[in-house]
């Protein structure tokens, strides 16, 4: 498994501002070719993916364009020092010059930019831990998918409005579901990491369903047991954030430690 230093707060700074800015049917509306790669199979640069990079751009020009370039340089170069990126210190003559000032923050803004791809990943890997914002953006897309017409994108649809199902699902994306949802059933809670019994079987489940416009995107899978997947159908679009608290306390009839 890849290990680094994560940046929490350029981050969350991100997955914040994305949740309460959450039109992400207004982007994909266009349909483009990536779109539809994507919800046909599984890419591990998924529409989440896409999304927070148009946010994460979007939003840093608006800011910009609203309230200048002096509102943003500190977020920027706690970023550019965080992740270790060199950059030149302003000249007295920059300082003193609007113009100059202008054009030295347009380099730090360039500089910043080149960490889009990571500021990217860090903030998916924060948004992919809600499966409950994850059923919005699928809802959100399925919205666009149940418009589609199988005689204009034969290719990627099974009928009107449903995608044609993945069947041969990559080993990075079971690993990565699974791990996401530590071996546990996303519905009922159960134990699928064979820790503790064998006697059920693992189900990859579409969150929004592909008969309800879902997609194969990985944002739409989630972690379910054999069960649940029989109750669940095509038809009905569930799923839990089941976390385990940290700091729970165990009333077994033993002593309970209580933290100090």
């Amino acid at each position: 498994m890849d290990f680094r230093e994560f940046n929490f707060k350029t981050a969350m700074q991100l997955a914040s501002y994305i949740t309460n800015e959450w039109h992400p049917s207004a982007f994909f509306e266009s349909k483009n070719d990536e779109f539809l790669k994507k919800i046909l199979n599984p890419n591990k640069k998924t529409l989440l993916h896409d999304y927070i990079e148009f946010i994460h751009k979007d939003e840093l020009d608006y800011a910009i364009r609203k309230t200048g370039y002096e509102c943003i340089v500190d977020n920027v170069v706690d970023a550019l020092l965080f992740y270790k990126i060199d950059y030149p210190d302003m000249t007295e003559e920059e300082e003193n010059d609007i113009e100059l000032k202008e054009e030295y923050y347009c380099k730090l803004i360039e500089l910043y930019y080149k960490l889009t791809p990571i500021i990217v990943e860090e903030t998916f890997t924060i948004l992919y831990l809600d499966k409950g914002l994850l059923k919005e953006f699928n809802e959100s897309i399925s919205v666009i998918i149940k418009d589609m017409k199988i005689d204009k994108y034969k290719r990627y649809l099974e009928k009107d409005g449903v995608v044609k199902r993945c069947t041969n699902l990559s080993k990075w994306l079971k690993n990565g579901v699974f791990f996401r949802d530590k071996g546990r059933c996303q519905i009922c809670g159960k134990d699928l990491t064979c820790l503790i019994s064998t006697d059920d079987k693992i189900k990859y489940d579409h969150i929004v369903p592909l008969e309800q416009g879902g997609s194969n995107d990985p944002s739409n899978f989630q972690l379910i047991c054999e069960s649940c997947n029989t109750a669940k159908g095509a038809r009905f679009i569930t799923t839990k954030n089941l976390i385990p608290l940290f700091w729970r306390h165990a009333h077994n009839g033993m002593a309970t430690f209580i933290g100090k």
